[in-house]
């Protein structure tokens, strides 16, 4: 029988997973796929994934508070001027959104660019 993973490890692979998710644009069901199951288990038979419920209820709304800290944090400190984009688009699914970006120059003189909203709207629009 495979020896579970402890508490801190398991938080650790599960915020990996989710990282992987969010940066990769994979749906959430992906938790739910058999091969992605049997490759995690074949990689660490201890470790369960969490469930899609698991992921966007507790684990998602951790890491966008982290990130949405570690970004307010980074302007206040490092941006002196910052210049607002915005963009608006239809979706193939004739879905109208708008995102709002921030874009600064930091002191070693590279470019940062955050998203800082991105909203679905339902008024039509002309770019």
């Amino acid at each position: 029988m495979p020896k579970p993973v402890g508490a801190s490890r398991r938080k650790v692979i599960d915020q990996q997973v989710l990282r992987m998710i969010v940066k990769e644009y994979f749906p959430f069901s992906v938790v739910e796929d058999r091969e992605f199951i049997k490759l995690i288990g074949m990689l660490n038979s201890g470790y369960t994934l969490p469930s899609r419920k698991t992921l966007t209820t507790s684990l998602l709304p951790v890491m966008y508070n982290e990130v949405y800290e570690k970004v307010k944090n980074d302007i206040n400190s490092n941006a002196h001027y910052v210049s607002l984009t915005t963009d608006s688009w239809t979706s193939v699914k004739n879905e109208s959104y708008t995102a709002v970006t921030a874009h600064y120059i930091d002191k070693d003189c590279i470019l940062k660019t955050y998203l800082l909203s991105c909203f679905k709207y339902s008024e039509s629009h002309t770019s």
